[in-house]
């Protein structure tokens, strides 16, 4: 026979025939037998069971009497099968005519291949233990009895099996196919931490870290609403990894690292953290490279704490390094501050700040103080502990200014400094370091370190046109570096023609080694709808640089208006600001922008953008063809103040024209070209060309 319980109850005979037992009690009573098949359930068990808690005055015989009846529901040999003793029943089922028993043994067998690394095994074996589950079990067993004492001790194992199975796939390679289970089960069970750690592992490994990073985000709120409390260390350590691609994977034994902060003493007079468990600032980078003017500049300011406390922040594009930067200097002035260091990770979410107020309570305060409740006092508190101290607080990734107020020291002998992944332009006192990209010789240098300078002279022009695609972010030049250094038998030019072919495809960078995209994931998560549509919409113009004028006709709204989100995108380091009014991208900033904009909707916007930019800049070279060309003025058009000459025409002209050249190119090859002067456009743009002596852009828009 067959017996069917990880589902709907299912019984089978011999022909494999289905054996239909309507009655609830007597498909509650096989099913209390079925789940302790081979073992005597006492007949007490059952009255509770069967009748739900509630057993009439005479159900003991009445029991008697619906197990002589399943008894006849199974057929002549069920005497044997249902055996009965003294105190109760018995139900003998071979292994193979119950699926409970065929998972139990299929799970136990993969946890064992599991426990000898053999993941492959385990994926598989795992696999077909979950196969034989129809449903929730039990599901048609009417018996809430049954279901607290055992259908959930048997959907807990289920869950096990499914999170042990999702992270053999994932260590086999194949998370991917793991991803849609794991979303289940996080919807059904948010508090369940292993398997929000896997999907997130399962994400991350598919190349899909944005939401990775948003699941994590997700966890941590429900966590925080729910319990209180933060994702455990191990989802933590995974989160940063996310965060710092070509780190090395975490372990389950390394210490936390995000949340709470350190203590690290430096002399023998330093107070103790007492029963206050630290966290490790992170390690000295390895290969740290370049900055030398930023790092002299921060540590001269953070060195002068005689009179006051020096504050310095620390900013830059997303993969700029700014926390490498920090942890780098943090570690040469580790013997500067007596007292020690102060180090907390918000992980750029305010609900970090208060946690890392307790922290850095526990580790200043003296042993036995008692202390407050109120988060007021808490504040007081910490700010007069500083007193007479020489401590160097250092704060990585808080989300804004307020983050960070309650932690900064007002005491002189202290001294802060914060790697922020945007400008905290509201924080009184701050000296912002803003990072540049690293020149090609720095650039160079980087690399050398990781895979030696004679592999780069061996193929000179490949290694600078390395250099060249990374475009001095030391973020992507790692990940070259360390894609470079674990294939040694590799060419430079192998790597560059790969990842030119792929710079256009975001979702092909983490295949190509540019392991960058996770770090602008996170930034371009930070903006709001409007601001990550502007984004977008301004990669397409592929410009060096653009105006303020030009941005809010490419969104399609006033300049004064699209002011407040530039400078928004700004200080998050998303674009620069070159000058005044003018806003660039960085190269793989804007590709990775151009990237997220290849779909359907997107693309329709940017061909509005576009046609809308078209009609401006076609009366803006009208406007400036009569101001230069007096002779050919159409006198249909009155000249606004600032062509009102023609020094300030050409200098318009000179300025936009890269952007001119790109709109006749994409206006060319626009499918919806219909709405567009083309002609008129080509003769003005032709005309001004020569006039201004610009013949290398007539030359280039020939080549395109």
């Amino acid at each position: 026979m067959e017996f069917g319980i990880l589902g709907p109850l299912l019984v089978r005979d011999d022909r494999g025939e289905e054996l239909v037992i309507s009655s609830t009690r007597l498909r509650i009573l096989l099913a209390s037998l079925l789940l302790k098949h081979n073992t005597l359930v006492p007949a007490t068990d059952l009255l509770e069971t069967v009748w739900d808690g509630r057993p009439a005055a005479k159900a003991r015989a009445t029991l008697s009497s619906y197990v002589m009846r399943l008894r006849k529901k199974l057929g002549p040999d069920s005497a044997k099968r249902i055996r009965t003793l003294p105190t109760g029943y018995l139900i003998s089922v071979a292994d193979d005519e119950i699926d409970l028993r065929r998972f139990l043994m299929l799970s136990a067998a993969g946890r064992q291949a599991a426990a000898h690394e053999n993941w492959e095994l385990a994926s598989d074996t795992l696999t077909n233990a979950l196969r034989l589950w129809r449903g929730e079990t039990l599901a048609d067993v009417p018996s809430e009895s049954l279901r607290h004492s055992e259908c959930h001790r048997l959907q807990e194992t289920r869950l096990q099996t499914i999170e042990l199975w999702a992270e053999s796939c994932i260590r086999i390679g194949n998370g991917a196919v793991a991803v849609a289970e794991l979303q289940r089960l996080t919807e059904e069970h948010p508090l369940r931490e292993q398997s929000w750690k896997h999907l997130i592992n399962a994400l991350a490994e598919t190349g899909r870290s944005a939401e990775a990073l948003h699941a994590y985000q997700r966890l941590r709120e429900t966590l925080a609403d729910e319990l209180g409390s933060d994702p455990s260390p191990p989802l933590q350590r995974l989160y940063h990894h996310i965060l710092t691609p070509g780190s090395s994977p975490p372990t389950d034994d390394e210490p936390q690292i995000p949340g709470s902060p350190q203590v690290t003493a430096m002399s023998g007079d330093t107070q103790s953290a007492g029963e206050f468990t630290p966290n490790p600032l992170p390690p000295a980078p390895p290969h740290f490279t370049g900055q030398a003017s930023q790092i002299e500049d921060i540590v001269g300011r953070l060195t002068d704490n005689r009179h006051d406390v020096p504050l310095v922040t620390v900013s830059g594009p997303p993969g700029a390094g700014a926390s490498t930067l920090v942890a780098h200097v943090t570690h040469q002035l580790s013997q500067e501050f007596k007292d020690g260091v102060l180090y907390a990770d918000l992980g750029g979410a305010a609900s970090r700040t208060h946690a890392a107020l307790k922290s850095f309570l526990q580790a200043l305060a003296p042993a036995g103080l008692e202390l407050p409740v109120h988060p007021v006092l808490q504040k007081r508190l910490c700010r007069s502990l500083f007193a007479g101290r020489h401590f160097l607080v250092v704060l990585d990734n808080p989300a804004d200014t307020m983050d960070v107020r309650d932690l900064i020291p007002a005491e002189p002998g202290n001294a802060v400094l914060i790697a922020s992944w945007g400008r905290l332009t509201a924080l009184p006192g701050a000296y912002n370091v803003e990072l540049a990209m690293l020149p090609p010789d720095e650039s160079l240098a980087l690399v050398a370190k990781s895979i030696g300078r004679d592999r780069l002279l061996a193929e000179p022009e490949a290694a600078a046109a390395l250099i060249d695609f990374c475009g001095g972010l030391p973020l992507a030049l790692q990940s070259v570096a360390a894609k470079l250094a674990a294939r040694p038998h590799w060419r430079l030019v192998d790597l560059i023609s790969s990842l030119q072919r792929d710079r256009a495809d975001v979702d092909q960078w983490h295949l190509s080694g540019l392991e960058v995209r996770s770090s602008f994931d996170v930034r371009y998560a930070m903006l709001s709808e409007r601001q990550q549509t502007l984004f977008k919409l301004l990669s397409n113009l592929d410009v060096d640089d653009f105006t303020l004028t030009t941005a809010g006709i490419v969104l399609g709204d006033s300049a004064s208006s699209v002011s407040q989100d530039l400078e928004t995108l700004v200080d998050v380091n998303m674009l620069s600001s070159p000058a005044p009014g003018r806003y660039a991208f960085h190269t793989l900033l804007r590709e990775y922008a151009q990237g997220l904009s290849r779909n359907p909707a997107d693309m329709a916007l940017s061909s509005r953008a576009l046609h809308r930019l078209f009609q401006h800049e076609i009366s803006q070279l009208q406007l400036v063809s009569d101001v230069l060309l007096p002779e050919d003025a159409t006198g249909t058009l009155a000249r606004p103040d600032p062509f009102s000459c023609g020094e300030t025409a050409q200098q318009w002209f000179g300025d936009q024209l890269q952007l001119l050249m790109n709109m006749l190119h994409h206006g060319v090859g626009a499918e919806d070209a219909d709405g567009l002067d083309l002609t008129t456009f080509c003769e003005l743009l032709q005309r001004l060309v020569v006039l201004t002596d610009h013949w290398e852009h007539l030359q280039s828009a020939g080549n395109r």
